[in-house]
């Protein structure tokens, strides 16, 4: 996953803060640990290992990237598609309400299961793109995500292993949102300084 941390954070910390841009940020960097951590696990147990492998149609053209690729014990190539989302949906009824809206913001939690569903839609977008090669294809959940049934049932209909890391997706979520909170405090401080 390429991504400039730095003009990410000015941009849209520093620069360019409100809630959207807060949630952006919250989410490449979920993104990154996400790859960083599947990854880190796929290197300790196989050889081979790559981020960002492009996968082409028979024509040659580019339909899409790999999260990660290895290649396994029995010299098969892998396929992974890393999601490190507190909720993965096909529907609202299999939503689980956030603490922050859990009681009144009906609108906000209209707006959270659109944003769950979309998160749902892309990875089995993206399991089918990856499942079309012929290869072996995995799905890397975190801890405490919720994976809708429907999804599930997509993905073992496809033979997609899913495999879930101990690392609790909903309380490093809180800890990334607190880091980026703090430092667009940081920074608002500075400039009331220096006005």
């Amino acid at each position: 996953m390429e991504m400039d941390l730095p003009k990410l954070i000015n941009d849209k910390i520093i620069n360019g803060y409100s809630n959207k841009t807060k949630e952006e940020v919250c989410k490449n960097l979920l993104g990154v640990y996400g790859n960083y951590a599947a990854t880190t696990y796929f290197k300790s147990i196989y050889k081979d290992v790559d981020n960002e492998v492009s996968i082409y149609d028979e024509s040659g053209k580019e339909i899409t990237k790999a999260d990660i690729s290895f290649v396994d014990n029995e010299n098969n190539q892998t396929f992974v598609e890393v999601k490190a989302a507190t909720q993965i949906l096909a529907n609202a009824r299999n939503y689980v309400d956030d603490k922050e809206y859990e009681y009144h913001n009906l609108k906000a939690r209209e707006l959270n299961i659109i944003k769950y569903k979309q998160i749902g839609k892309k990875l089995i977008n993206q399991v089918t793109k990856l499942s079309s090669t012929g290869k072996k294809v995995c799905v890397v959940i975190f801890s405490g995500c919720t994976l809708d049934d429907d999804i599930k049932k997509k993905l073992e209909k496809m033979k997609v292993e899913v495999i879930t890391l101990a690392t609790d997706i909903i309380s490093l979520e809180e800890e990334i949102n607190n880091i980026v909170e703090n430092i667009h405090k940081h920074f608002q401080k500075g400039s009331k300084k220096r006005n």
